[in-house]
């Protein structure tokens, strides 16, 4: 379960944030334009975890292993 973790303010195009209102009117990602916002951004960090992009994940803290040591 996701816990809030405090604001991050992030500016969006007018064109940005149009869509995210029509996600959020839908409710498919969540009910507000903030809730579609976070939800879109959890699903593509964790994409690029799985990608691999931060390094071979699987460590069982849930951590990513470093590209770099």
């Amino acid at each position: 379960m996701a816990t809030d973790q405090g604001p991050i303010e992030v500016r969006v195009s007018p064109e940005a944030e149009r869509l995210l209102g029509a996600l959020a009117r839908h409710g498919l990602f969540g009910e507000s334009i903030e809730e579609v916002a976070s939800a879109l951004l959890r699903e593509k960090l964790r994409e690029v975890v799985l990608q691999g992009w931060l390094g071979p994940p699987g460590w069982p803290s849930g951590d990513t292993q470093p590209l770099v040591k």
